[in-house]
């Protein structure tokens, strides 16, 4: 074998096995000539993260999968709500790594301004190579690679991306895309060969059908059209209708099907718009779980090898759905006791907490499915208040969130960040995957009270519906007059513009707020204790604005009943009620009472930092 030879190996996927087409070719290539184009794609990967847009997200780094699932959800989710017309459009490429025009991979990386010096080495490596096909016990003869990129390539990935951002380019000036409530539109999410149009009303589907042909005639792509799927969303006989028709306002794409009303979509094997969290798929997985379990039954093997089979064989199935869709209850109860009575075993009565416990405690650490859903569940919230805010799904969740926030229970006034701000949520408006994370953080007795926020938290957290602030208040009904006046931050409160000295109600409303903040942790012109940087006390999450203030939960209470999270719960209440004594009392308090245990929320991947 040469340096760039590469035997071919045919995996089956699915469908029908006598045709070659529902087979995967993957190369098996020369370990050398691996290592040096991983290098190649190393020195390729700063370009792609420059070059490439940021609606395409696979293989590049810095850039998730999960962004574009729990955006799409989010904009079916609002679409829905609020009666918007549209579609959501997934196209599948057929043989897509197969079909790239060499040729025009070349030109497209000059036009993007790619050092010619790396634009050689990568013409060097796709021209000029060899491979034969594995059948059977043999191997066929020798052929040149005049099209195509090797699947099992390192650099394959990114050379496909950029093969396909010309197409790209055409999609995003043609769809006007979907945008609700001033959100920056949603046109196109792109990831590998799967892509994902977002048409609203006023788009053209004749245009979009032009568009996708004719580039892809030109740089070489087919699209599967066998595999199109089609989810109306908007109002109930919007969608209704567009079932019934098989059409998009009239017009439609070759081989489109049209789901119907309710029927999700599959988005990055993540099922958009999911009534049932995706039941059927986690019907496959529990028939699955149950198969290993009675294959080791009878082979037989100790509780440590039976935690990690759980770990490795069961568990992993569940991991990718658990965070896109969630699971329903009842899969919930059934995996997770045959779970735990696979690695128990039958002749163990020792309780399954004690068991799943880190060793460090005196536990086994075995895995529990019910511990990795909530934290799963916690680590969604945390990751939508941690870091840049300006990211789509980010922006779209907030909305989200803030539709669903009220004043209080029987008001109709909405658009509060419950993070913030004293609000009432209704969990029954929010989309079904923010629901969720909710629901869990209400269980495990998360708590938005603030311990020692930061000063620039305390500056910028909003004045009205302050959580400092009596609800029932009289000031809570004047705060109106201090937005008027230009009073929007806790931060104006205490350095207020110099037209308030002017008005005579305004000041009065001013100084009694300044009255009710004086003895608050929130106000910005006291001096708070810091706690020492002991393991009893976490920070969620770790940011300097807004959000960024101190907020405590019992962590201990991911593995404890609902019993024992309202005890926790009106312990650490009282402990929150002199936020503003020593550091000491408090760290002893925390010990004593066990309400925060740092290395268990790390167990499960939990973004948590100690107060420094």
């Amino acid at each position: 074998m040469g340096f760039k030879d590469a035997n071919v190996s045919l995996f089956f996927k699915k469908g029908d096995p006598t045709l070659v087409s529902n087979y995967r070719p993957i190369s098996s290539m020369n370990t050398d000539c691996k290592m040096y184009t991983n290098l190649v794609n190393a020195r390729l990967a700063p370009w792609a993260m420059a070059k490439i847009h940021e609606d395409q997200k696979g293989f590049v780094p810095g850039r998730l999968m999960k962004e574009h699932t729990r955006l799409a959800s989010e904009v079916a989710h609002l679409s829905d709500a609020s009666n918007s017309p549209g579609y959501i459009v997934s196209l599948d490429q057929a043989k897509a790594y197969d079909r790239v025009d060499q040729a025009w991979l070349l030109k497209v990386l000059c036009a993007l301004r790619v050092p010619g010096e790396l634009v050689a080495l990568i013409g060097d490596i796709t021209s000029r190579s060899r491979s034969r096909v594995r059948i059977n016990s043999g191997y066929s003869g020798w052929f040149t690679l005049r099209r195509g990129v090797r699947q099992g390539d390192p650099l394959s990935c990114l050379l496909f991306n950029f093969s396909l951002e010309p197409l790209a380019m055409r999609l995003w000036r043609v769809v006007k895309g979907i945008s609700l409530y001033g959100l920056p539109p949603v046109k196109v999410m792109l990831y590998a060969d799967d892509i994902n149009l977002f048409l609203s009303s006023k788009d053209s589907v004749d245009d979009v059908n032009r568009c996708l042909v004719g580039t892809s005639y030109a740089i070489g792509s087919k699209f599967n059209l066998g595999k199109t799927d089609v989810k109306p969303v908007g109002p109930p006989d919007f969608r209704e209708k567009c079932f019934v028709d098989q059409s998009m306002s009239g017009s439609t794409l070759p081989g489109a099907y049209i789901l119907p009303p309710g029927g999700p979509l599959r988005v990055l094997g993540v099922w958009v718009d999911s009534l049932d969290h995706a039941s059927h798929r986690w019907a496959q997985i529990d028939t699955h779980i149950g198969r290993i379990i009675r294959q080791w039954n009878a082979i037989g093997a100790s509780v440590l090898n039976r935690a990690a089979l759980a770990k490795a064989l069961m568990l992993s199935r569940c991991h990718f759905l658990l965070d896109g869709n969630g699971i329903p209850g009842r899969f919930l109860d059934r995996i997770s006791n045959k779970i735990q009575r696979f690695v128990r075993g039958g002749f163990s009565d020792m309780a399954y907490r004690t068991l799943e416990t880190p060793l460090a405690e005196g536990g086994l650490n075995c895995p529990s499915l019910r511990s990795r859903k909530k934290a799963c569940d916690l680590k969604f919230l945390s990751e939508l208040i941690t870091g840049p805010q300006m990211v789509p799904w980010k922006q779209w969740t907030w909305k989200d969130i803030k539709l669903a926030s009220f004043t209080s229970a029987s008001s109709s006034t909405s658009g509060l960040n419950p993070f913030l701000q004293k609000a009432h949520v209704k969990p029954s408006l929010l989309q079904d995957r923010v629901k969720q994370a909710f629901v869990t953080a209400q269980q495990v007795g998360l708590d938005l009270a603030c311990m020692a926020p930061s000063l620039a938290a305390r500056c910028k957290a909003p004045a009205a519906f302050h959580p400092a602030i009596p609800a029932n208040a009289f000031v809570m009904k004047k705060m109106p007059i201090l937005r008027g006046l230009g009073v929007r931050h806790m931060g104006d409160v205490f350095s207020p513009p110099a037209t308030i000295t002017r008005h005579k109600e305004g000041l009065q409303v001013l100084r009694m707020v300044q009255e009710k903040m004086s003895s608050s942790a929130w106000s910005p012109a006291r001096e708070h204790y810091l706690f020492p940087p002991d393991e009893s006390v976490l920070i969620w999450p770790a940011m300097n604005g807004p959000l960024g203030c101190v907020r405590m939960f019992t962590s201990s209470s991911l593995l404890t009943t609902a019993v024992q999270v309202r005890v926790a719960t009106r312990a650490r209440a009282r402990i929150l009620g002199r936020c503003l004594r020593p550091a000491a009392v408090l760290a002893s308090r925390a010990n004593r009472g066990t309400c925060w245990r740092l290395p268990r929320c790390r167990q499960f991947g939990l973004i948590l930092t100690e107060v420094k």
